[in-house]
């Protein structure tokens, strides 16, 4: 092989690694963007609830009409019960979120508004938690990728 050839191919392993950590960058950053939407959804339900009391139906379609829940589909929704977290959160953190969105409408407005409190508090304990995995990503995941890159280009050529 030439060298060029080989230089190439050290430079498109590097490359990989550093892509490699830049996925799981982005991935911890959308992990914590996708938590702080849910928590935004979170108190915007509890408030109407709370301080209007609109029914599911209403909250739904003030939510949709009102600031924008990318990250959350809505469209398809028709009723706060229907509402789902993001596919992409891990299953013990949709899950309680899940269980939280099912039970809204079925319940009183105090109720209601004591199982939004609950999925708060735990929503407020994962985002700690994905805010302190960002951190970790940002300070590990490229650094690592390149050293991985590197590695492997020692091993190749």
């Amino acid at each position: 092989m030439t060298a060029a050839v080989k230089l190439a191919g050290a430079c498109l392993i590097l490359i990989a690694g550093y892509a490699w950590g830049s996925y799981r960058t982005h991935g911890a950053r959308r992990h914590v963007l996708q938590l702080k939407e849910l928590e935004r959804f979170l108190y915007f339900v509890k408030g109407e609830i709370e301080y209007r009391g609109l029914q599911s139906q209403e909250i739904l379609s003030e939510a949709k009409s009102g600031q924008p829940y990318t990250l959350l589909c809505l469209s398809g929704c028709a009723s706060l019960c229907e509402v789902r977290a993001p596919e992409e959160l891990p299953g013990p953190e949709r899950k309680v979120f899940d269980e939280c969105f099912g039970g809204l409408g079925q319940h009183t407005g105090q109720e209601s508004c004591r199982q939004l409190e609950y999925c708060l508090a735990r929503c407020a304990f994962f985002l700690q938690q994905a805010q302190e995995n960002e951190c970790k990503a940002n300070k590990l995941y490229r650094q690592l990728g390149l050293c991985f890159g590197a590695l492997a280009v020692l091993l190749v050529v």
